[in-house]
């Protein structure tokens, strides 16, 4: 690391009213994480700032979330700051939130234009259910640490511990090994 520190990121798990958890596969123009998929976000602005000499991350979240995903603070029911994570291949600290969307799935998507070289594209969805998203983690490929660590973590506060530490384990069985861990 030379002599700068790395900006504050802010992040989001998107769960939409229809009950899907949405991520966003970014495109390979990107610096960083390329083709991987991705929560919604990006760094603290010097804009983003509160109270005097305070920054304001719901701030930066409901700003990226209208960047990337169009949408408005009326679109959110809840933003809720869960944790901070920080990205050792990159060495971005990233505070993780979870957004729960007034719009359903389809009425998110309705709103990008997917062919207008959007940062996110495709984007992907996972019913929000406990097996749903530990068969999603393993089977979608190329995942960035900050949305794996905001997908356990997700887990951890809906679902509980056991249910993230046994989302963890599978991730790091062997394809064949995934399959029957699965049908517990």
């Amino acid at each position: 690391m030379g002599g700068f520190s790395p900006p504050i990121g802010t992040t989001a798990t998107i769960l939409t009213a229809d009950g899907y958890l949405l991520y966003g596969r970014r495109n390979n123009k990107v610096v960083f994480h390329a083709d991987y998929l991705h929560t919604f976000g990006g760094a603290l602005e010097p804009g983003n700032t509160g109270a005097p000499g305070q920054l304001d991350g719901f701030g930066s979240i409901q700003r990226e979330l209208h960047e990337k995903l169009h949408l408005e603070p009326a679109d959110c029911a809840a933003i809720v700051c869960v944790g901070m994570i920080r990205d050792r291949q990159i060495w971005q600290p990233e505070l993780l939130f979870e957004v729960t969307s007034r719009l359903s799935q389809a009425e998110i998507l309705g709103r990008l234009d997917l062919t207008n070289d959007e940062e996110h594209c495709p984007i992907e969805a996972c019913v929000a259910q406990p097996g749903a998203l530990a068969g999603f983690l393993p089977a979608c490929g190329l995942v960035a640490p900050v949305a794996v660590g905001s997908m356990l973590l997700h887990g951890w506060h809906h679902w509980g511990s056991s249910w993230a530490i046994r989302a963890a384990r599978r991730m790091t069985q062997r394809p064949d090994k995934t399959s029957k861990l699965q049908q517990r």
